[in-house]
């Protein structure tokens, strides 16, 4: 999976403008809101797979493109991961990634990979990061490889969701998305491999690691992505949380990413659990910690768009939980990212929506919630064939998780939903 270079100027405007006839940004809203205040529904939970727990999406839903044009999911949950499939246009979808269906086989949902779930203490090792599993990263440039991270959970047991250690290992396909198989630890039966993972061991409680992931971004010679590095639950001295960025130059190398130390790429990736010398696996942060959950190019502003979710946004002197934004440029060769903001090496946080997060959700009962956001548009596959929705124009659209009130099915309720958005071309400040 070595990409061959691309020029950038494949993704430049096919238009440009003066710059003095460009207005200048909302303070507030920057330079994308949303267009539409109506949801359209993207997965009806209703029509999911019968498992006990519920079959929701609660990660950032994303998709990608197979070799047969198939448009795949990632959107299911660890209970069962189940293979999710978009509905063709031809079939009566609006466009390629309106809708998405559970893929069955003689009318049973097929899980691409299965969790392992803790019955007795320690019962799946903490080192052997085989434990609770979110398929959450495709990329492939071919639509026959695959790759994924996959984010891994341990926990003491599964009702226990506040003592959770959280990392990321991988899979991969060779058969254009129809299976997935772990990256394994040849020399332990039973053990996964470790990617970008925690370098300190968990003590028993605490909820951290590396902990959320965006989507994969393909930029020069490299592949790009940012990882929630949030510790400090394990180690009192470790850095705050913040939000990293780690590349690799080949992704059939699962084991070539490194992170960024403040400079450069030197941090290397921990070889197993619990190693000696902690501190030299520890990356530098780039962004703050809710900047970790989607990553988009944008040929309107010529810059990188980065969905956050902030619990204590200023709205009016008020907190409020927010879906957010920042924009940020990205160098293709020394892959350091900078703030796009017209307001020097901070990334400033501009306003997408009010929201209801999973902690004011579960403690109403009663009102609708919002989670896990991400950002697509349907006309990224235009720009130099994508297959991994990296690219967003005028129109893209903002794809989050709503989650029914909580005190109706034990808020297990939960469907894939989107609005539209607009991007304006203007200076932002």
């Amino acid at each position: 999976m070595k990409r061959k270079s691309l020029s950038l100027l494949a993704l430049l405007f096919t238009k440009t403008t003066l710059s003095f006839s460009i207005p200048t940004c909302d303070p507030v809203s920057g330079p994308m809101r949303i267009q539409n205040p109506a949801e359209e529904t993207v997965f009806n939970h209703s029509s999911g797979c019968p498992i006990p727990n519920g079959d929701y999406s609660d990660n950032p839903a994303r998709p990608f493109i197979a070799a047969d044009q198939t448009v795949w999911w990632f959107a299911s949950n660890s209970k069962g991961y189940f293979k999710s499939v978009g509905v063709p246009v031809a079939d009566g979808a609006k466009d390629i990634i309106s809708n998405l269906v559970r893929y069955q086989e003689n009318n049973q949902c097929i899980a691409w990979l299965e969790s392992r779930f803790n019955t007795t203490l320690n019962e799946y090792p903490i080192a052997s990061y085989n434990n609770e599993i979110w398929m959450v990263t495709p990329f492939t440039l071919d639509g026959q490889n695959i790759f994924t991270f996959v984010h891994n959970e341990y926990h003491i047991i599964p009702s226990n969701v506040d003592d959770v250690y959280g990392n990321l290992i991988g899979a991969s396909s060779t058969d254009g998305g129809n299976s997935f198989q772990f990256y394994t630890n040849a020399q332990q039966p039973g053990y996964n491999m470790p990617l970008i993972v925690a370098p300190y061991p968990f003590n028993s409680s605490g909820k951290g690691g590396m902990f959320a992931q965006s989507n994969i971004i393909q930029w020069g010679d490299y592949f790009y992505i940012l990882v929630e590095q949030n510790l400090q639950p394990f180690n009192s001295s470790a850095p705050a949380a913040g939000v990293c960025i780690y590349r690799n130059d080949n992704l059939a190398n699962p084991r070539g990413w490194l992170g960024f130390d403040g400079k450069a790429y030197t941090v290397p990736l921990v070889p197993e659990y619990d190693p000696t010398n902690p501190e030299q696996y520890l990356c530098h942060s780039v962004l703050p910690n809710y900047y970790r959950f989607s990553w988009t190019y944008n040929s309107v502003l010529q810059k990188f768009i980065i969905i956050g979710l902030d619990t204590n946004y200023s709205q009016s002197g008020q907190s409020i939980e927010a879906f957010v934004y920042t924009l940020a440029n990205l160098d293709p060769d020394t892959g350091i990212l900078t703030s796009a903001t017209n307001t020097g090496s901070l990334f400033k946080e501009y306003f997408l929506r009010q929201i209801t997060w999973l902690d004011q959700w579960q403690n109403a009962g009663n009102v609708f919630g919002q989670a896990y956001p991400g950002m697509l548009d349907p006309g990224s596959p235009n720009i130099n064939g994508d297959r991994n929705f990296q690219y967003s124009g005028a129109n893209p659209y903002l794809y989050y998780t709503s989650l029914f009130p909580a005190q109706e099915n034990h808020g297990r309720d939960r469907d894939v939903v989107r609005q539209q958005l607009i991007v304006e071309n203007c200076i932002p400040q």
